[in-house]
């Protein structure tokens, strides 16, 4: 039994659950409960959508929660407008539209992000990723089922009232079962609606998960009895190839440098394999970056790099660096790295990532080496042959320094869905011909009219990321759909001599202190220190990178005590609910216990 049979057979259960329930149901005993929505007696009532809108009904009340737990924005609120208005005008019809389109495409990202998370969960029979998986793709059909009844309403001519109503009704879950009348129960439905329709779906998660869990151990058992070098394994053990992993999982190993690529002046592609297999070390996402650990002049130093190459590049792993004059580790690369050395590497982790559900169209915008994650996406859906449109919006100070030049260009050539925009900040009197200074909100909409409908992700200095994400609103793109990844702001170094390992720098000047486990060291820790600094002033050992609170590596749980942080954008809801924090911007004013993980 293969995940995609297992996800059809979770579907199919749960769509027989709702039509056995609304077949116990007589319409007669249905309408003594419900009246007829549309006004008076005799007047024609809108259609309700039939048995997909009962299933939108009864499964909207999770997509609220669901998106908030996801990080994405509250929806806008469109009543109070709506009802207001005698009849619809193209820009309030735009907007409806706008905004029904918007939750279909997130209820189709909801529907891809669950189907993956579902087949990871029944591969490692994870009980509660499975649970998790569930309300992820029940939310996502309400999602889509709303935003598909906005656009069908808009298309039937209806009135705004009528579009505010049905918009209303969905949100507080009531969208399929008409108005609330006197004998109704929760959220509309009689107490005989909520009794059988639990009853029948908590029997069928019941069987269903019997089921997923007999078939998991019949696999298991399979796989032992057909691996290489036990009694029986030959034919039988190629017939059951194990599926490749669907989405990231957690690597830690070594890498092999194979080559080193010059760019552009100051900037290499270095090129790694697994020290083990000689192939990619892991799976990832377009957008994602790993972590790199070696000594440098004495000292263990990590620091986070964004993956340039496609996630189906399977011979090896590709990480465009720019050497920094202050910058330890990428010095140490540049100028001491060669192929054959090895370092210790961890990852996949990030957020910053585009697989091709998450939206219809794509704007790509960087800026020098910003570029690297936002090539990862490019390469990745070129691959894969997305049939949406791409953009490519790329700001350079020179021709010499305008990276994977002539690759951009054969993707242009051979990709008709594929626009690219260049432009140089510093062109001189080059026999440079395309556009020059920095992208403006005029230059925006002249060549890209349909941003607005577009995903948008932005990667470059924090001033050019501020810059354009302005233009972007200002143009009527919505806030939730430009996405940043903040790896091109500088690193912030720690102090040669950190406080407390100097007579010169003693933070010995409070009461309140930081007790790090499991190694029990106490220090002391003012309410302007970081728990990152008050652990290196007693030898604690945390891993870091940015130390400015984005690339996530300083996690520590807070067993004990408060803090604040300015900084929290590489923390999921996951993450805050288990007491994760970021140690480099964590302070506190009285005592905290912290965990430290293991390196």
């Amino acid at each position: 039994m293969t995940n995609a049979q297992l996800f059809r057979l979770l579907f199919f259960s749960l769509t027989l659950t709702a039509s056995v329930a609304a077949a116990q149901i007589s319409p007669e005993e249905h309408a003594s409960h419900h009246p007829p929505p549309g006004g008076p007696a005799g007047q024609a009532a809108p259609q309700s959508g039939g048995m997909d809108a009962m299933m939108a009904g009864m499964m909207g009340g999770g997509a609220g929660g669901m998106m908030a737990g996801m990080g994405a924005p509250p929806k806008k609120e469109l009543y109070p407008a709506l009802m207001s208005l005698p009849e619809f005008s193209p820009e309030a019809k735009q907007e409806v539209e706008v905004q029904g389109n918007r939750r279909f495409r997130e209820g189709a990202f909801l529907l891809a992000a669950g189907t993956r998370e579902l087949s990871a969960a029944l591969e490692r029979a994870d009980t509660d990723r499975q649970e998790q998986s569930l309300r992820t793709l029940r939310g996502a059909l309400s999602l889509m089922e709303s935003g598909l009844s906005t656009r069908k309403l808009l298309e039937q001519g209806r009135p705004p009232r009528e579009v505010a109503l049905a918009w209303f009704r969905n949100e507080m879950n009531i969208a399929a079962v008409g108005p609330i009348g006197p004998h109704a129960g929760p959220f509309g439905f009689s107490p005989l609606h909520l009794l059988t329709m639990a009853l029948l779906f908590a029997g069928s998660a019941l069987g269903l998960h019997a089921y997923v869990t007999r078939m998991n151990r019949a696999r298991t058992l399979l796989r032992n009895l057909t691996a290489p070098g036990l009694p029986g394994a030959g034919s039988l053990g190629n017939a059951v190839p194990a599926p490749e992993p669907i989405g990231p999982e957690k690597w830690k190993g070594t890498l092999r440098l194979t080559e080193i690529i010059d760019e552009t002046p100051g900037i290499n592609t270095f090129r790694f394999v697994d020290d083990r297999s000689g192939a990619s070390p892991f799976t990832f996402l377009p957008g994602q970056f790993v972590t790199l650990a070696a000594p440098v002049n004495g000292k263990r130093v990590s620091r986070a790099y964004t993956i340039a190459s496609s996630p189906t590049e399977k011979r090896f792993l590709d990480l465009t660096i720019k050497r920094e004059e202050k910058g330890v580790f990428s010095r140490f690369l540049h100028d001491e790295f060669r192929p054959g050395a090895t370092l210790e590497a961890a990852g996949p982790q990030g957020v910053f990532t585009f697989t091709g559900s998450e939206a219809s169209s794509l704007v790509l915008i960087g800026a020098g080496v910003g570029v690297t994650p936002l090539m990862s996406v490019l390469r990745y859906l070129t691959a894969t042959k997305w049939p949406g449109n791409v953009a490519l919006l790329f700001v350079c100070r020179t021709p010499a320094d305008y990276l994977f030049r002539k690759e951009l260009a054969e993707t242009a050539r051979a990709n008709p869905n594929f626009r690219l925009l260049v432009t140089m900040t510093k062109a001189g009197e080059s026999e440079w011909a395309g556009l020059r200074g920095r992208f403006t909100k005029e230059m925006i909409a002249e060549h890209l009219p349909v941003v607005r409908e577009s995903r948008i992700h932005i990667c470059g200095p924090n001033r050019m990321m501020d810059d354009t994400k302005a233009m972007l609103l200002d143009l009527g793109v919505p806030p939730e759909a430009i996405k940043i990844e903040s790896f091109g702001i500088p690193r912030k170094e720690e102090s040669p001599a950190p406080l407390g390992r100097s007579e010169q720098g003693t933070i010995v000047s409070t009461s309140n202190t930081a007790l790090f486990k499991p190694s029990n060291k106490t220090a002391f820790l003012p309410p302007d220190l970081t728990l990152l600094e008050a652990a290196e002033s007693v030898g604690v050992e945390i891993q870091n990178s940015c130390r400015v609170g984005t690339c996530g590596l300083c996690k520590v749980r807070l067993l004990s005590g408060q803090v604040s942080m300015d900084v929290q954008d590489s923390l999921t809801e996951e993450d805050k609910q288990k007491g994760v924090v970021l140690a480099c911007q964590a302070k506190s004013a009285g005592n905290v216990v912290v965990e430290v993980p293991p390196e």
